[in-house]
């Protein structure tokens, strides 16, 4: 009954705030640098700048995934937890890109980030101090396959 309340207020508030807005979300451009900065953010600007997602879903953690194509959200008690990139982004993400190898977004991003490893992928994270979040790129084969940028615990 929660689950399907907080769906049902996402909605409405997305409706609301976009009612005023005429161009469809498939057809605004969100940059990468807005989409890191709505990390913390709240969800009605996320709305405001983003548009009406394609699709929302409910994962194993009770959070709402707002999905706009090539980048998606992460919501929880209507605060954008996180940012996600997907493959089919066109452009760079804070200067690297899908495919990039380690050597290469280290070349970009510098080198103070830290190293998790896990048995099937190794991640760097960049630390965002202005948002209290972390910029992760997760390498598979040594080139960059997911972008993600999550709040700090």
């Amino acid at each position: 009954m929660r689950l399907a309340l907080t769906l049902t207020t996402l909605l409405m508030l997305a409706a609301r705030v976009t009612a005023d807005d005429a161009t469809p979300a498939a057809k605004q451009t969100a940059t990468d640098d807005t989409i890191i900065k709505l990390c913390g953010d709240s969800l009605a600007k996320m709305f405001a700048q983003c548009g009406v997602p394609e699709q929302i879903f409910v994962n194993g953690d009770n959070a709402a995934i707002l999905y706009y194509g090539s980048f998606g959200f992460s919501v929880k008690n209507k605060s954008v937890t996180g940012s996600f990139f997907f493959e089919d982004w066109k452009g760079t993400i804070k200067g690297a890109k899908f495919g990039d190898t380690k050597e290469q977004v280290v070349k970009v991003l510098g080198s103070d980030y830290r190293d998790v490893k896990g048995k099937d992928f190794e991640a760097y994270g960049w630390e965002l101090k202005e948002q209290k979040a972390t910029f992760w790129l997760y390498f598979t084969d040594n080139k960059v396959d997911r972008v993600q940028i999550a709040l700090d615990d």
